[in-house]
């Protein structure tokens, strides 16, 4: 008897779930025919969010705006600075680097020291310097002796001229090396009172920042040599390269938007300042521009820049790049035309786009300003 409960027991619950399955199937059946019924409700081109999904989804609505769209050249280049402003320092002497302490991006002013040579030779000229200015005093002496005891007759002419001729030599000996001296930052006052130095001093030409450093404590540089190179940045400028093709239409103080692509998509402002006058092998002309004040931006020079220099002002109506969808090739917005509760109906308009600049489009399809459009999504549910 338990046996045979247990077996007709196991039937009918075999038998209800297949009726459950039937039920739960027939149920799904008719749920879909009914989404599938409320889409067919919407006209062909109409595109419908539920009010959560438009929530989740952080969609918003905007209206189109009429926004500046300069016509431009699109260009590149780096910033760098006016020659100018770019001094290299050389070695006034040669010898052995006795003290360099500064470094690639350290500041200095005009004057400073910037390093110092040991150069022993430097004595023997100092030495040399004291002796003639000695002589020079002794044959100064001399000559107005002379020059008065031949206007009274007591000696011969040509005493007095050999004594004005040594004068004359000894003089331009001293100037000389007293230029040379103050040539190596070697004081000839402090020279000429017997205090010697084999140390020269080299200062900065201008103010500015190190950008190239040559040198290192200890090691021997030739008369000439290339010690360091000090960039003056309070002058930046933009060096673009254009295109011969281009050229015709850049005019001088015409705006130039810039920036700087691995920093981010911040744009910056210049003008037009210098033209070039020569095409180079690659057939483009170099064009400069002035940086406007922009006193929250870190430029360096070097830094490689995208431009665009606007040739013509136009006003044009625009949404932002993220409210265009494209499908092959083709432009489609999402104008809003109906919202209640529970949902928001959007109609599929198809339109013709221009420039896009700081992250809006130009729509050159003529489209309702009052009407609103869907920013964020418009992708999503076109395709």
């Amino acid at each position: 008897m338990t046996t045979f409960n247990i077996k007709y027991t196991r039937q009918f619950i075999g038998l209800l779930g297949f009726i459950m399955l039937v039920f739960f199937q027939a149920c799904s059946k008719e749920s879909a025919e009914v989404v599938e019924e409320q889409k067919s409700e919407l006209p062909d081109g109409q595109e419908e969010v539920t009010s959560e999904q438009f929530k989740l989804s952080e969609m918003h609505l905007v209206h189109p705006e009429k926004r500046d769209f300069p016509a431009s050249i699109s260009t590149t280049g780096v910033i760098d600075v006016p020659p100018s402003d770019k001094s290299v320092v050389f070695a006034s002497t040669g010898g052995y680097i006795k003290t360099s302490n500064l470094m690639e991006g350290d500041f200095v002013r005009k004057g400073q020291v910037v390093a110092s040579i040991d150069n022993p030779e430097l004595v023997a000229m100092q030495q040399e310097y004291l002796e003639l200015t000695q002589d020079l005093n002794y044959l100064g002496s001399e000559l107005e002796r002379q020059k008065l005891m031949y206007e009274e007759k007591i000696t011969a002419k040509k005493n007095y001229l050999k004594a004005q001729s040594e004068y004359n030599t000894t003089k331009a000996r001293h100037a000389g090396l007293k230029k040379q001296l103050s040539l190596f930052n070697v004081s000839p006052t402090q020279a000429s009172r017997g205090n010697f130095s084999s140390t020269v001093n080299i200062y900065a030409p201008t103010s500015g920042y190190i950008t190239k450093v040559h040198i290192t404590k200890g090691s021997y540089v030739a008369p000439s040599t290339e010690i360091m190179e000090i960039v003056n940045s309070d002058n930046l400028q933009l060096e673009l390269t254009v295109y011969e093709k281009d050229v015709l239409q850049i005019k001088k103080d015409q705006r130039i938007l810039f920036k700087i692509p691995e920093m981010d998509a911040t744009y910056f402002e210049a003008k037009v300042h210098l033209i070039g006058q020569a095409i180079d092998e690659n057939r483009t002309v170099r064009v400069y521009g002035n940086i406007d004040d922009n006193r929250d931006a870190t430029f360096l020079p070097g830094m490689f820049i995208e431009a665009d220099i606007v040739t013509e002002e136009k006003s044009v109506i625009s949404l932002p790049e993220t409210a265009v969808a494209e499908m092959e090739n083709t432009y489609f917005v999402l104008r809003l035309n109906d919202k209640d509760a529970e949902a928001y109906t959007f109609e599929q308009l198809e339109v013709e786009v221009g420039d896009t600049k700081n992250g809006f489009t130009e729509i050159k399809t003529k489209i309702d300003t009052t009407a609103q459009f869907l920013d964020k999504g418009a992708y999503e549910l076109i395709q």
